[in-house]
């Protein structure tokens, strides 16, 4: 559903969110980390809950954190030690 009304223009970053979540509890790392970025790209990213999620997506597909543009750097070089 929240998907859809994406497709249709009216997208929000709480729908972003949902549908980044609903991906990661389902495993789906590939489009939890898009969703993810979708929301990171329309507010700054400071929940630390949905960067740990979104960090956890990018360890399970096997990508550098210390690259990433969303994540700082002190914050990446703490995760790639986990």
């Amino acid at each position: 559903v929240y998907e859809q009304l994406v497709k249709e223009g009216h997208g929000t970053p709480k729908m972003f969110q949902k549908i980044a979540n609903s991906y990661y509890f389902k495993n789906d790392h590939t489009n939890a980390k898009r969703w993810y970025e979708i929301l990171f790209e329309a507010e700054k990213p400071t929940d630390k809950t949905l960067l740990f999620r979104y960090t956890q997506s990018l360890k399970a597909l096997d990508l550098d954190l210390t690259t990433n543009k969303y994540l700082s750097p002190r914050l990446a070089a703490k995760n790639k030690k986990n």
